[in-house]
């Protein structure tokens, strides 16, 4: 299975468009996504590293708030823990962090890219722009269901989401 853009259903219609996962990640995600929306979470992002001893992060908030503190990830762990131990995908022993999305936030969906138009944001990209970057960090200027654009280096650069790897807000720690 190859990695792809994440499509999600709802009552059988396309839902949200993500930036690029693998397909571990695509489980892992519509694993966390099952058993916390119900809880009242949003699944903000996912890692999934499974080498050795597998590392699963997941990034997640109270649905309609910025953030989660330490009691929503400590119930989001101990319900996503047995479920995960079920999965004969995750071969082995793995560790599970679960976190709040933090001020440097994950941006994985275009709501997220909306929610973010004029901040600076860090992106690690699947291939080189035709300017010849893996890594743009610039002022998120627009969001279309094609992609965003960025400025960067002077240029106004158009940045499919099948090409975004990932993506942050960058905190500004002096703005007003």
């Amino acid at each position: 299975m190859e990695a792809g853009i994440a499509r999600f259903f709802f009552m059988g219609e396309a839902k949200l468009e993500s930036i690029l996962k693998t397909p571990e990640e695509l489980r892992l995600l519509e694993l966390c996504e099952s058993h916390l929306s119900p809880l009242g979470f949003r699944v903000v992002d996912v890692d999934c590293n499974l080498t050795g001893r597998s590392l699963l992060r997941v990034f997640v908030e109270r649905s309609g708030k910025n953030g989660a503190n330490v009691d929503d990830c400590a119930l989001a762990s101990r319900t996503l823990d047995p479920v995960l131990d079920a999965e004969s995908w995750i071969a082995g022993r793995f560790d599970l962090e679960v976190s709040s999305p933090g001020l440097e936030r994950r941006l994985r969906v275009l709501e997220d890219f909306e929610a973010n138009v004029g901040e600076e944001v860090k992106l690690k990209l699947v291939e080189k722009i035709k300017e010849g970057a893996m890594n743009v960090t610039g002022k998120l200027l627009a969001v279309s269901p094609e992609g965003i654009k960025v400025a960067w280096q002077g240029k106004e650069v158009g940045i499919p989401l099948s090409q975004i790897r990932r993506a942050n807000r960058v905190w500004n720690y002096t703005k007003d």
